[in-house]
């Protein structure tokens, strides 16, 4: 399936294009695996940094998505505010934010597909 996102697609199919299931699924993976120790946070902010790496070149490499814009928002904002929603709870940095954070994700899924530029 062509994951990059197209004028002529509907709102349902945007959202589903850009967000990257396996991906997703391997966050949530490493973050049960994470300890939830004093050195957590420390590994969940590098758990963040390699994801967000492995998402940019799963998009490009193997979804082959063509959308350089596309691949860059979810890769480098999207992914990372995802999962910050996720871990908000194990990172003294944002913990403060453990309300804000989920919303601000929610808020940004919600709008993704007019935020994604479609092709063509």
């Amino acid at each position: 399936m062509d994951r990059t996102v197209k004028a002529s697609d509907d709102y349902t199919d945007k959202l589903f294009k850009v967000i990257p299931a396996e991906i997703s699924g391997i966050f949530l993976i490493a973050n049960g695996l994470a300890p939830w120790d004093q050195d957590a946070h420390d590994v969940m902010k590098w758990l963040i940094l390699v994801g967000a790496f492995i998402c940019l070149l799963y998009m490009k490499y193997i979804a082959e998505i063509r959308s350089w814009p596309q691949t860059l928002i979810i890769s480098l904002i999207v992914f990372p505010l995802w999962s910050l929603a996720i871990i908000v709870h194990r990172v003294d940095e944002i913990y403060e934010y453990r309300y804000l954070v989920p919303v601000v994700a929610g808020a940004v899924t919600l709008f993704l597909p007019k935020i994604v530029p479609a092709e063509a």
